[in-house]
Order: C-alpha cells, then sequence, then structure tokens
C-alpha cells in the first residue's frame, strides 16, 4: 500500500487550527475557573459575613480580655466570688505545662478542695499543721502527670474496666448511698468524675511500680552484738556461722529465723521484710552492704553473713519483679530531670 506524499496534507493549516483549539481550550478553563473562584469571593465580601467575622472577633478579644484580668485572683488561690468562679468553668487557666500535657488549675483547686473538707470533718489539723497543702497536692499532680508519662512509654495503662471496678468497690463498702454525684458535690466539693481520675492515678502508680523498679521479697535472720563488746561480737559470730551452716544441710530459712532471729519486727513471720527496692534502706541508715547483698543473692538462696551497726545478718531473696535497676523515686526524678515543665504557680515558704 503506497503512502501519501507529505505534501498532500496541509500542514500549514493543521498547525493553525491545533493552535486555535489550544487557545480556545486554555480560554475556557480560564473562564470557568473563575467562575468557580468568584462566588467564594463574592461570599467573603458580603456584608453578612463581615458582621460575623467582626461578631467573632469581638468575643474573641472580650474572652482574652476577662482571661487576663481575672488571672490575678485566680491564681492566688483566693476566696473565689461568683464570677470569678463563673471566669474559670470557661476559661482553662494551666497550672502546669508537663511536656505536651496540661495539668489543669481547675483540678489542683478541686483536690485542695476535697482535702481541706477531709481535714475539717475529720478533726485532723494538726496533723497538717506546717504543710502546704496546695503546693503538696500541686506537685502530687505533676507528679501524676510524670508517671502517666512513664507508663505510656513503657506501653502501661489503665483500662476503663479497672477503674470502674474499683469505684464499685468504694460504692459497696458505703452501701450504695443515694445520688453519688450530688452528696459529693455537696459534702465533699466535689464529683465521681474528679475521683474516678483519683482512683485512675492510683492504680496507674500501682502498675508502674509493680512492672518497672526492680524489686525483691527477702527474709533475714539477725543476730545482734553489743560493738563495744569484742565477746559479744564473737557469740554473735559462731551463733550466725552455726545457723548458716544448718541452712546450707536443709533447715528452711523460715525456720531457722523464727528459732534464732533477734528482730522482733520479722522473726514470727519466718523473718519476712516484705519487697524492698534499691533505695531500700535498713533503719534509716545507707546500708549498702545489705542492700547488695538482697539483690546480688540469687533468688532462694542463702547470702553470706552481713555485718552492720545492728549486728550480723543473713539474707534470703524469694521473689523478683521489675526490669529496672532503679527506685520508683529515681525513676520519677530521672524524668523530671528529662521532661521540660513550666509552673504557674508560686507558694510562699
Amino acid at each position: 500500500m503506497k503512502l501519501p506524499d507529505k505534501n498532500t496534507f496541509d500542514w500549514q493549516k493543521i498547525k493553525d487550527q491545533t493552535s486555535s483549539t489550544i487557545i480556545d481550550v486554555a480560554k475556557k478553563t480560564k473562564k470557568n475557573t473563575q467562575k468557580i473562584i468568584s462566588p467564594s469571593k463574592s461570599i467573603i465580601t458580603t456584608p453578612r459575613f463581615r458582621r460575623i467575622f467582626y461578631t467573632l472577633l469581638a468575643l474573641i478579644i472580650v474572652y482574652l480580655i476577662i482571661a487576663v484580668s481575672f488571672a490575678p485572683k485566680v491564681y492566688k488561690f483566693q476566696t473565689p466570688n461568683k464570677i470569678s468562679t463563673f471566669v474559670e468553668t470557661i476559661v482553662p487557666y494551666p497550672a502546669a505545662i508537663i511536656a505536651h500535657r496540661t495539668v489543669a488549675l481547675s483540678r489542683v483547686k478541686s483536690d485542695v478542695k476535697l482535702v481541706e473538707y477531709f481535714i475539717n470533718t475529720t478533726k485532723t489539723t494538726d496533723r497538717y499543721q506546717g504543710i502546704n497543702i496546695p503546693e503538696n497536692l500541686y506537685d502530687r499532680a505533676i507528679e501524676a502527670t510524670l508517671i502517666d508519662e512513664i507508663a505510656q512509654t513503657n506501653h502501661l495503662s489503665v483500662s476503663d474496666k479497672e477503674v470502674e471496678d474499683a469505684w464499685q468497690n468504694i460504692l459497696v463498702e458505703e452501701e450504695g448511698f443515694g445520688d453519688v454525684d450530688m452528696i459529693l458535690k455537696e459534702f465533699h466539693s466535689t464529683s465521681s468524675k474528679h475521683l474516678k481520675l483519683f482512683i485512675t492515678e492510683t492504680l496507674l502508680r500501682e502498675k508502674v511500680e509493680e512492672k518497672l523498679p526492680k524489686r525483691r521479697k527477702v527474709s533475714h535472720i539477725l543476730v545482734a552484738f553489743d560493738k563495744n563488746d569484742e565477746n559479744s561480737k564473737n557469740k554473735a559470730r559462731a551463733k550466725i556461722e552455726k545457723v548458716k551452716k544448718d541452712i546450707e544441710t536443709g533447715t528452711k530459712f523460715s525456720d531457722s529465723a523464727k528459732e534464732h532471729s533477734e528482730d522482733a519486727k520479722s522473726r514470727d513471720n519466718g523473718g519476712d521484710l516484705g519487697w524492698v527496692d534499691v533505695a531500700f534502706q535498713l533503719e534509716g541508715q545507707d546500708e549498702k552492704t545489705f542492700r547488695d547483698a538482697i539483690f546480688k543473692t540469687k533468688i532462694g538462696q542463702s547470702s553470706d553473713i552481713i555485718e552492720t551497726h545492728l549486728g550480723y545478718h543473713l539474707v534470703m531473696p524469694t521473689e523478683e519483679k521489675g526490669i529496672l535497676d532503679k527506685s520508683m523515686s529515681q525513676i520519677i526524678e530521672e524524668t523530671r530531670t528529662q521532661t521540660k515543665i513550666i509552673r504557674f504557680l508560686k507558694f510562699d515558704k
């Protein structure tokens, strides 16, 4: 088949028509675009829209003026009047900003009201003499937020069911008294929502303490001596060595503790000291040797003989929990130093 000669086509005409078509399409596109855009412009420039815009702007300005005007009174924990109380309900004043989280001022004030009511009704004012209650509760709220950060980092949480179960247990203990929220508001200046926040924070702290800081359940045997009497010390040494030998040959540690330990607090419980962490202190002293024995001795085995200011000891760790070689307080303080905290409240010392 023979192809047509290129001269058969009017190339100039085709070129002109193509150019004309492209120009027409461009014009139509521009026209349609203008039709789409122009209605929006007309809406924005209408008097009705301007009225709405300026009204909203005025409301925002008034809101900010009110918030700033009442801030000094609100932040000083002065006795509130009806107006300032209303302002606090519409303005979310922050008490602190911790990383990306906010501790609400209203939450701190609710805590203070609840605790002050408790102190007054239980007539325990003397017990809290010299304690700055608002400052303590403020620090507690910040610490609770830090613990929440720690929990999230380690994938720990408290479920709604756990909170509700704990709440129901409280109601059962109180024999399911009437309208809970009405009674809490009228007599305790709080609400079930506020108390459930306390429950959530308590459960979360318990869960973090259970999972993170390394702890051991430990028993011990104490044979005391007079540190100023060498003969007393020698007798105590001979006794503890015999006890250790008996344990190594099959005597139960708990039985030996009941028979030989001179620690009156733990003797009857087989020497059980309960759960201790790496910040454990013996009689308020930093007994590193005693603490090392607790955490370096294998579970279920008796330690070597330890000497402290109290006498000679044997310790036996029986259980272990946790994954971090830090106490709960150390974990919190480490998180505190690594987290940006902005405080808005200051208290007189």
